[in-house]
């Protein structure tokens, strides 16, 4: 894996964050929307050969373990690219790498918490970087 590979990998990271937002919403509206209460009425009901609320409940189950394993691989993805931090080998980069990419802060705030310079903290992330780099091409 070279430093630019690296790089997308880690720049992943707040994609597959997006993602997995978006992904737990879904199941959120759609749990909403399968068990929400039913109410009595007085309109009689027509029945047919087909039973179109059994269909939309078994399509909404599908739906719903599909959504959960696309989550799961996610999830797995993330973790995948969350470990590569603890392939640098330094300290001081695993944490700036930790702090941009995975909690997602911004270069003041990692500034504030690592008492050193914009130039310093972005020296330290293409250092670590490079680091994991050179790590993956020796396994």
């Amino acid at each position: 894996m070279n430093v630019d590979e690296v790089r997308i990998k880690l720049e992943g990271i707040k994609w597959l964050d997006e993602e997995m937002r978006g992904l737990q919403l879904e199941l959120q509206y759609l749990e909403q929307g399968l068990f929400k209460k039913s109410s009595l009425t007085q309109t009689k009901v027509q029945t047919s050969r087909v039973n179109n609320a059994e269909n939309e409940v078994v399509y909404a189950i599908k739906l719903k373990q599909d959504i959960e394993e696309r989550l799961a691989e996610i999830i797995s993805e993330r973790l995948e690219s969350s470990r590569l931090i603890d392939k640098a080998s330094n300290p001081l980069e695993r944490a700036v790498l930790r702090m941009a990419y995975v909690n997602r802060l911004e270069i003041w705030d990692i500034e504030k918490r690592v008492n050193r310079s914009k130039t310093t903290i972005y020296k330290i992330k293409r250092d670590g970087i490079e680091s994991i780099a050179r790590a993956m091409k020796n396994t």
